[in-house]
């Protein structure tokens, strides 16, 4: 009666009896009458932050754009592929360079050191072109400058703080001013 404090009419729940045993009719009816307006005991379905999807979604970057462009964002997981791949790849090519020289160097030891060195130098270089391009996207998709790699020359607190920051936090969600979101 009107003495309740909560009155629930059946059409209000969207119950409705079930022919034939079909189940998924009556979950699709029980569904219209709920997106029609009719009360929700729950209430409204708030959508999860943590599950926002952007609709300014940026297309997915070549390799050598990764690895090698300093525009753009990238997501975390596209951040620890690269760096763990590129931290085990330089040392594999540096024993390589230095076994490749050290064939040289039994027949022209200047030779073979000179080849080691260069050899070591292009690939320590490279090593370091690609953390820091990795590093600067991620900075991106934190909505933050790419000179914040940077913070890394702070004795012990500044690798930390870069970890946490770019290994560990998600970037901002939709566009920033680097880019749409990569996630």
């Amino acid at each position: 009666g009107s003495d309740s404090l909560l009155e629930i009419d059946s059409d209000d729940l969207g119950l409705q009896p079930i022919d034939g045993g079909d189940l998924l009719a009556a979950s699709s009816a029980a569904a219209t009458k709920s997106s029609t307006g009719a009360r929700s005991l729950a209430g409204p379905a708030r959508p999860d932050p943590r599950r926002k999807k952007s609709r300014h979604r940026a297309k997915p970057m070549s390799v050598s754009d990764v690895l090698f462009s300093f525009e753009g964002r990238i997501p975390r997981r596209v951040f620890w592929a690269a760096t763990l791949a590129c931290h085990a790849i330089a040392p594999i090519l540096i024993v390589l360079s230095w076994m490749l020289a050290g064939t040289i160097l039994m027949e022209a030891p200047v030779v073979g050191i000179l080849l080691g060195v260069a050899l070591t130098l292009i690939v320590s270089c490279a090593n370091v072109w690609v953390s820091l391009a990795v590093a600067v996207k991620r900075w991106h998709d934190l909505d933050k400058s790419g000179v914040w790699v940077l913070i890394v020359l702070i004795p012990i607190a500044g690798g930390i703080w870069a970890l946490v920051e770019t290994g560990c936090l998600r970037g901002t969600y939709g566009r920033n001013q680097y880019g749409a979101d990569p996630t």
